[in-house]
């Protein structure tokens, strides 16, 4: 940032106080991202009576910020470093007030920030946006430039011959199961649209996305509308132009999609225009009013780890050589049992690992304290390539005398440092076992006996089939239909023979479906699509 121009400070004495009251000197100020860190040089004068901070922040828009600090804090404040979050767009003010009974003195600076954010979209790859991100202007002709840019992005798909994408715009409809792709269905250009609601959009050839950033009005608020009919996830998004606080709320988690990794991290800030997934357990409407603050900075807190109360935590995550990451599955031990679910799969070029549990597909698993835990994971990428498993936190385990063992395609190996374990990687899942144990070495680790669960769709029935091994020949099985409401919608009994296998059921309505096979102690899970 740069100093726009500077009040000199003016002190004014009350005759019936008695007080002096000690003008500010100088301060100095720096842009950090979307926030502005602002120190003093000199410190300032103590007083018989501590006055408090008025400080006042003005943008192009108005009032942005008016808040009150104790003037308990005073001494934390001299040689203090003030961070303002977010900091507006274009040009501000910022003023200091020190308020003393009748006596105060001001110091106000101005400054001024960026006003276009130029994002460079990566050809093939996919983003999460509100549609106002792509319109200059608002109302029709944001309708107009929406429409222009989509089709000039699916011309130029079509005419590379390289490219087998097609390049749209996608969202998610939770009050549908079935949609063009899972709960995805192809966004109509001529259509209207929801600001707050996020996008998929996939940038056919490599150019940059300018989005227009201005502070909104303060006493706005973003609306959301979660719905939790299905799965309970909605892809929500910021319609400003304007850096938003997540709030932490223990009942809903927010996921951002990287393009560049095509994975998903936590996300507790939106940028300007940025859509998340959040997950809710029951429909519901959701306000975050829009608001900054402006805090000392050794004021602000560390969050509390989700992992305080537990025991170890484990991070598996699995990549590929083309820079392809899904970095957060993570496995734990802790006085209770909890998980986390993960977002829905993410769309173009990916590689995708998931904790397999109790017919979910989970980000994170708390299992209570033990000496030997087990957990399923499935391994999978859009296309045939070599994947890398990493392990991140091995310490934790090891400092309760544990060891980590990983079982893939029938071999076990003790992972027993921080290089990565190769599994051959493909569309279909690869199921992938870790066992945390005490053994020194990795005895009694069951070797999955169930293999190759597929799944073959006529008119009227549903073949579903699996290899047993020779130790499974006769024992009881059992395949359910599940919806991702998690209701069973059909069951099916038989008894295992030695090879291949094929149960045969009644085909369920269209939607999205997982398919549940247990086989004696042994059990597989896999998720279809019903046309």
């Amino acid at each position: 940032s740069t100093a726009k121009s500077s009040s000199s400070s003016k002190a004014k004495s009350s005759s019936s106080s008695k007080k002096q009251v000690v003008a500010f000197t100088d301060l100095t100020a720096k842009q950090d991202g979307n926030a502005l860190r602002i120190v003093f040089n000199d410190s300032l004068a103590k007083k018989s009576e501590s006055p408090n901070y008025r400080i006042i922040v003005e943008s192009e828009s108005g009032v942005y910020l008016d808040t009150v600090v104790d003037g308990k804090l005073i001494d934390k404040a001299q040689k203090g470093t003030w961070r303002l979050d977010p900091a507006p767009a274009g040009d501000y003010t910022v003023t200091f007030k020190l308020v003393g009974g009748a006596d105060s003195v001001s110091y106000s600076k101005s400054f001024k920030t960026e006003k276009k954010k130029s994002v460079t979209l990566a050809p093939n790859s996919w983003s999460t946006y509100s549609l106002y991100a792509f319109c200059q202007n608002k109302g029709e002709s944001c309708q107009n430039d929406l429409h222009e840019r989509i089709s000039r992005q699916q011309k130029v798909g079509t005419n590379d011959k390289s490219q087998d994408v097609d390049y749209s715009v996608y969202w998610w409809d939770e009050s549908n199961a079935v949609g063009d792709f899972w709960q995805y269905r192809k966004f109509d250009t001529k259509q209207s649209f929801d600001s707050t609601r996020g996008y998929w959009y996939g940038a056919a050839s490599s150019e940059p996305l300018m989005l227009n950033l201005q502070t909104p009005d303060m006493k706005t608020e973003i609306v959301w509308k979660l719905q939790k009919r299905y799965s309970g996830w909605n892809l929500v998004a910021n319609p400003f132009g304007w850096y938003v606080k997540l709030p932490q709320d223990s009942t809903l988690a927010f996921w951002r999609w990287d393009s560049e990794s095509s994975g998903y991290v936590r996300a507790d800030t939106l940028g300007p225009y940025e859509a998340v997934w959040v997950h809710t357990k029951k429909s519901r409407e959701f306000r975050i009013p829009l608001k900054a603050s402006i805090v000392l900075e050794d004021e602000k807190k560390t969050l509390a780890k989700s992992a305080a109360s537990e025991n170890w935590n484990l991070r598996v995550e699995l990549s590929d050589d083309k820079g392809k990451r899904d970095a957060w599955n993570e496995l734990a031990a802790g006085r209770h049992e909890s998980s986390l679910a993960e977002p829905p799969s993410g769309m173009g070029d990916r590689v995708n690992l998931s904790i397999v549990e109790n017919g979910k597909f989970l980000a994170k698993s708390v299992k209570t304290n033990s000496d030997d835990f087990v957990w399923d994971l499935q391994a999978s990428a859009t296309s045939p390539r070599m994947g890398h498993l990493n392990f991140v936190g091995l310490e934790s385990v090891w400092a309760k005398g544990l060891r980590v063992y990983a079982t893939v395609d029938d071999e076990t190996v003790e992972i027993e440092n921080e290089k990565s374990l190769d599994v051959m990687l493909s569309s279909k899942a690869k199921n992938v076992s870790i066992r945390v144990a005490k053994s020194a070495t990795p005895v009694n680790i069951v070797k999955s006996l169930l293999k190759n669960l597929h799944v073959n769709q006529t008119p009227n029935v549903l073949n579903v089939g699996f290899d047993a091994a020779a130790k499974l020949a006769g024992e009881k099985v059992k395949v359910d239909i599940v919806g991702i409401d998690g209701r069973v919608v059909a069951t099916s009994k038989a008894v295992a023979n030695e090879g291949s296998n094929v149960v045969v059921m009644k085909t369920p309505k269209h939607g999205v479906y997982f398919v549940h096979a247990k086989v004696g102690s042994q059990s597989a899970i896999a998720r279809i699509m019903i046309r």
